[in-house]
């Protein structure tokens, strides 16, 4: 279920840009349990009224969709939220970021054109050990030479 606010409405709401939020809400039904009713909001600077419902809905899709493949694959493969690398200062988290955001393109790139089993890709975990091992094996083979 959608609920739209034009921001302009409401002369509390103070987000620089925003013109629209969007409550959906979403209802889960397991077997045996109660329904589970689950509402997220979301920020819009596109024109009041310039999205029908259905493409509102699909842009949050394609939000979570976004979220939950690359985003969920650094939360939880990479534990990105379990590490706080390189704060000291702001020019040292952006290159961690950039790091990261390069690490995760290789091993993604590796797990959609490597081997698969049962015709699903192999898991992130197991993309990121044979990665490991292939540095690990090159590194043995051609160690790594000072610059003079």
């Amino acid at each position: 279920m959608l609920h739209t606010l034009v921001v302009h409405d409401v002369a509390e709401f103070d987000l620089k840009g925003a013109q629209e939020v969007w409550r959906v809400a979403q209802t889960t039904q397991r077997a045996g349990l109660a329904p589970v009713v689950e509402e997220r909001y979301f920020v819009s600077s596109l024109p009041p009224r310039s999205l029908s419902p259905t493409e509102k809905l699909r842009a949050v899709r394609l939000h979570w969709g976004i979220e939950n493949n690359r985003h969920w694959t650094l939360d939880v493969a990479f534990k990105e939220d379990d590490h706080q690398p390189c704060q000291t200062s702001v020019e040292a988290i952006e290159v961690s970021c950039w790091l990261r955001a390069l690490a995760y393109n290789l091993i993604a790139g590796l797990r959609i054109r490597g081997p698969k089993k049962d015709k699903r890709h192999l898991p992130w975990r197991r993309v990121m050990q044979l990665y490991r091992d292939l540095l690990l094996s090159r590194v043995k083979e051609e160690p790594l030479v000072p610059i003079a």
